[in-house]
């Protein structure tokens, strides 16, 4: 989990910085024992991820929702709250006896 989680962060942050030209990049990471969650925002163009859906040139976007799957968690993409781009990811914390 770790692994993929740095994987997707990093391939967000070099999406954004390749491709959104933003002033600014926010990394949040937040765990408790129920889930993990990691969100990087930016403040660049910004883009539509349907659209990028059904292009071949986004294997950044295909991968990270490869790990997700692999983690069984949940990937967002979207707009951001003042614009660019959110990725999120959410995955549960898997639960130990």
């Amino acid at each position: 989990m770790e692994n993929n989680l740095l994987r997707v962060g990093q391939e967000a942050v070099s999406n954004a910085l390749k491709h959104a030209r933003p002033a600014t990049i926010d990394l949040e990471f937040v765990f408790d024992d129920a889930s993990v969650r990691l969100a990087v925002s930016d403040s660049g163009a910004g883009f539509d991820p349907d659209q990028a859906a059904g292009g071949n040139s986004h294997f950044g976007l295909r991968g990270m929702r490869e790990r997700v799957a692999q983690m069984g968690g949940r990937l967002t993409v979207g707009p951001g709250a003042s614009g660019g781009t959110r990725v999120e990811v959410v995955v549960e914390a898997p639960i130990s006896t």
